[in-house]
């Protein structure tokens, strides 16, 4: 009886934002939602934690510039193609079921069998120590499996979020429409971040209902990633489930889709013509350089905040434990923001609303990098104040994990939505293919860029770790925060342009 009060008390709090002709819609576009950023944050963290102990967190930019980036390249062209064959609904459905297959694969064919499907270590081991320079080339191609894991994983923030789900969402939303239940749909999804937690620390226990199905398996790591699949794959057939249903009720039941009973929003420019109509607007430009900004700005202080979490987390099972713990702050204060976004957006406007993320990212993140460089480079100063260098380093990954709650909830909350609805006002060929191009290749130009810089590093310098490189590190993360914040000031003048 209570559970039924509660509920009751939920609809009644959305009808206020929500209008009731629309509370199927949104109901249904928030279960999608919530269902695909679940299996994001379940599989990116164990995915994350098993490259970060297996791997070390320097091979993330190897991975980032030579593997990521051409296969999202690949990927980009082959979409556009595809939409001028089938619906991106159709794409959609295609694109989640290989994921899942994938996923599956991995956690019951390839990682219990990686002896056998990776090189021999000693034959790695030995490459490495006769072509020093290329030593992250041999460690990528002796744990090619843990690799291409991380790389699939990485994209499906990319291509089923930001790129298909906002599509979809995009085009059965006015503007209008998307400033009422864009905010109130947030809600709903970012909770997924409290389920995501619980989930992964449950299993990550060691203790829980699935593990009499693998009662024979000794590895921790092998039952944690199992585990975690199955509820990704159960999970995955929902999302399915409910694109599908969106699909019916929303886009074929609408006459400007369909014309004698077919539909007609399959685009029909090709390739080149697709990308010249893309790169010579200066508001999908503008839309572009934003994406890279942000993904510089993440990669830059990524990879050093997961090398000091790794000094403190030494096992998969921790380090996964510590993401879930992280992840569970960070749903709060993206439900925070979520909560005030709508009177954000109303009282202060859209580039208020959307610049609180590369602030905190700013803010933050700089500390982190200062506190990292303080112990890193004076460290006769510590000894000489007799300071505990376990506190240090638990003060270092503190702004590091906080950089991520207030940057990381701010972007989930109110960045991704208010930037999705710049792609409103275009055309249906801008909104689609501009998205595709904007989506894909910024999101991969920005990880190369990061890449870049570090893969430069760590190939002259075999040896060294992400705390050596700390101050060339922070020089273009603090740069990259400011241009960021620049691009969003004229995105947001365009955007208002196009409304008007």
């Amino acid at each position: 009886m209570q559970i039924f009060f509660i509920m009751l008390n939920i609809i009644q709090f959305f009808n206020k934002f929500v209008n009731k002709e629309k509370l199927i819609k949104f109901f249904s576009l928030s279960m999608l939602m919530f269902l695909i950023l679940l299996n994001q944050n379940i599989i990116r963290n164990v995915s994350t934690s098993i490259i970060v102990i297996k791997l070390g967190t320097e091979s993330i930019s190897f991975i980032k510039l030579w593997i990521q980036l051409p296969l999202g390249l690949g990927f980009m062209l082959l979409n556009i193609k595809l939409m001028n064959i089938i619906t991106s609904e159709q794409i959609f459905r295609v694109i989640t079921s290989i994921f899942l297959v994938f996923f599956f694969c991995f956690a019951f064919i390839l990682f219990p069998n990686v002896e056998f499907f990776h090189p021999q270590e000693s034959i790695v081991n030995n490459l490495v120590s006769n072509f020093p320079y290329l030593k992250w080339f041999f460690l990528l191609w002796g744990s090619w499996c843990y690799v291409l894991f991380f790389t699939i994983t990485d994209f499906w923030p990319v291509v089923i979020v930001l790129l298909f789900y906002w599509q979809l969402a995009n085009k059965i939303n006015s503007v209008k429409e998307a400033t009422k239940i864009y905010v109130p749909i947030g809600i709903v999804s970012q909770s997924n971040m409290i389920f995501a937690s619980a989930i992964l620390s449950y299993f990550a226990s060691g203790d829980h209902f699935l593990l009499p199905f693998f009662e024979k398996i000794y590895d921790q790591t092998e039952i944690f990633l199992k585990s975690t699949t199955v509820i990704v794959c159960i999970t995955g057939v929902f999302i399915l489930i409910f694109h599908r249903y969106i699909e019916i009720h929303n886009i074929d039941s609408l006459t400007k889709f369909k014309v004698k009973n077919k539909r007609i929003d399959v685009l029909s420019y090709g390739i080149i013509k697709s990308l010249k109509l893309i790169f010579t607007s200066k508001y999908l430009i503008l839309a572009f350089l934003v994406t890279v900004s942000y993904s510089i700005c993440v990669h830059m202080i990524e990879g050093l905040w997961f090398s000091r979490a790794k000094a403190l987390y030494s096992s998969t099972e921790e380090f996964s434990q510590y993401q879930s713990n992280v992840l569970l702050i960070t749903s709060i204060v993206a439900l925070f923001f979520t909560l005030i976004g709508s009177l954000m957006l109303k009282y202060f406007g859209w580039f208020f609303t959307i610049a609180i993320t590369p602030v905190m990212f700013c803010i933050f993140g700089s500390i982190f990098f200062i506190l990292t460089i303080f112990v890193n480079r004076f460290y006769n100063l510590v000894d000489l104040l007799n300071i505990s260098k376990d506190f240090l380093l638990q003060i270092t990954i503190l702004f590091a994990s906080l950089q991520n709650i207030f940057g990381k909830g701010a972007k989930y909350s109110l960045y991704d939505s208010t930037k999705e609805m710049v792609y409103i006002p275009l055309d249906d060929e801008m909104k689609n293919k501009g998205k595709i191009a904007v989506t894909l290749l910024g999101a991969q130009i920005g990880k190369a860029f990061g890449s870049l810089i570090q893969f430069l590093s760590f190939t002259f310098y075999p040896n060294a770790q992400h705390e050596d490189i700390a101050e060339f590190l922070f020089f273009w993360f603090f740069v990259t925060c400011i241009i960021w914040i620049w691009f969003l000031k004229l995105l947001n003048n365009l955007y208002h342009e196009k409304l008007h």
